[in-house]
């Protein structure tokens, strides 16, 4: 049984997201694939209201600017089903993200705030952290939020959790 976890950072936008920044990690195996993705249209397309929401996410939130990236819009969404293609589950943190991946991915996907995952911030540091880390931000000073840092920590809480007892199966 493959499982993945994915955590995604963005901006909505008409009632769907965006993607900024994509990390998925193999359950079992350590595997991460982690994008920056390139914005799918030009900025001046938002409304007033989402760009300003833009800026504090930029600003605030996730600091990953609109017009950064490393990786084509639709190709990271075409890699992303390449890398799951072969999973029975995968654990997203959040309700919107879940439903997003779900319909991206059309894989059975489970939100962790159902399993009592608590918040990214709440968790301790991974030790995968210590030999991957992130390219695009530099944590020595990084105060924003990073799919990849937040992936990996998703990843030891439910490992912690299977190996306390839990059944993968019955979640």
């Amino acid at each position: 049984m493959s499982k993945y976890i994915i955590d995604l950072q963005g901006f909505s936008h008409n009632q769907s997201y965006i993607v900024k920044e994509l990390t998925v990690i193999d359950l079992y195996s350590q595997n991460v694939s982690h994008f920056l993705v390139k914005p799918p249209f030009d900025k001046s397309i938002l409304s007033d209201g989402e760009q300003k929401s833009v800026s504090w996410l930029e600003n605030y939130h996730h600091k990953i600017a609109w017009e950064d990236g490393m990786f084509d819009y639709d190709e990271v969404f075409a890699d992303l089903r390449k890398i799951i293609r072969d999973a029975d589950i995968i654990y997203v943190k959040g309700c919107e993200k879940t439903l997003f991946i779900r319909k991206i991915t059309g894989k059975f996907t489970v939100d962790l705030d159902k399993l009592d995952c608590p918040r990214a911030c709440m968790l301790p540091i991974p030790q995968l952290w210590r030999t991957v880390g992130c390219n695009y931000h530099n944590h020595s000073n990084y105060d924003g939020v990073c799919s990849l840092f937040q992936a990996m920590k998703f990843r030891e809480w439910l490992l912690d959790l299977f190996q306390g007892g839990h059944d993968e199966v019955d979640l």
